[in-house]
């Protein structure tokens, strides 16, 4: 989500790949309004590189001038609105022109943090090193006390635009601040935040259709209420890594508090970091009595649900059936 405060505007590409937002306006007054956040917003707090997650307008001092950029997470323009300027505060005089150089860092859902510290290396050239070193700071990087101190699933699956001036600790806070904005955006209590994302990080690794997602929440609901183990795969497959769609026995067997399948209840905390649709999902899951689920098509994630293990075994058949074929 982009926003500008000047109609005049435009988006050049150098020659390093990297793009720079331009401002160009032949008339700028002697002072520019200085931008507040918004009251729309809903957690009222400011993002590192812009005003939090989504719409939002940075104004960045560069030699004399002021450059207006859009940098959050991508996914924001449906919680969040385009700041007010005050009329009261006053900027110094800008040049006509002026240029920030940023890069675009997307984050696919379903990305761990390892995953995504490789890619802000990759793309940023931030080592993997800095982000690790960052994200064992949380009060640096402003993760929440009830997160325990891992960022696991807490850096938002978004898009950003990155200084080319920022550290890894300004990035991962500005990830962690839009998850927040998108919690408190859906009015989840501090205290329900880390089963919110647990629950949805599940969610997001175990089916991949929009469609599927709020019947994968209330299978996770019903087997809660049962006192039934979880029995998925992905948590096993975050802990000894994923080779198949499948796990062995010998993984199954790990001895981990992530392990759904030796332990009851979710797993101590998030396996990835998850989309909005599949914490909508959580908030809202569908109705029904589901206990089991299984992908029927691997190609599409079509995804059948059952109730009683017969009708799971059946399910189950159409997978192998389908693998078959293929």
């Amino acid at each position: 989500m982009e926003a500008y405060t000047d109609d005049s505007r435009e988006t050049v590409s150098n020659e390093n790949g990297k793009e720079n937002r331009v401002v160009t306006s032949p008339e700028i007054p002697p002072t520019i309004p200085a931008v507040e956040p918004s009251t729309a917003v809903p957690s009222g707090k400011r993002g590192r590189f812009g005003w939090g997650a989504g719409a939002a307008v940075a104004l960045v001092a560069l030699g004399g001038g002021v450059a207006f950029g859009a940098l959050g997470p991508g996914f924001g323009g449906d919680d969040a609105a385009i700041p007010s300027p005050s009329p009261s505060a006053t900027m110094p005089t800008a040049s006509p022109t002026a240029f920030i150089e940023t890069t675009r860092f997307t984050i696919p859902e379903y990305f761990t943090a390892a995953d995504i510290f490789e890619r802000g290396e990759e793309v940023l050239g931030i080592p993997v090193e800095e982000f690790e070193a960052a994200a064992a700071q949380p009060e640096l990087i402003g993760l929440p006390p009830e997160a325990n101190g891992s960022v696991e699933g807490w850096l938002g699956a978004f898009t950003y635009w990155i200084p080319e001036t920022a550290t890894a600790a300004d990035v991962l806070a500005e990830m962690i601040d839009g998850t927040l904005m998108h919690l408190d955006a859906r009015g989840v209590a501090p205290e329900d935040r880390l089963e919110v994302l647990t629950k949805a990080s599940l969610i997001e690794k175990e089916v991949s259709r929009d469609e599927d997602r709020p019947k994968a929440a209330r299978v996770i609901e019903n087997r809660l209420a049962a006192d039934m183990r979880l029995q998925f795969d992905s948590t096993v497959h975050y802990v000894v890594g994923a080779t198949s769609a499948y796990t062995s026995d010998e993984d199954r067997a790990v001895d981990s508090p992530y392990n759904t399948y030796l332990y009851k209840g979710l797993p101590i905390g998030p396996i990835c970091s998850p989309s909005l649709p599949s914490i909508d999902a959580v908030l809202s899951p569908a109705d029904g009595t589901w206990i089991y689920f299984v992908a029927i098509n691997l190609d599409t994630g079509e995804t059948a649900f059952a109730t009683t293990p017969e009708e799971h075994e059946a399910n189950v058949e159409l997978l192998r059936a389908w693998e078959r074929e293929h």
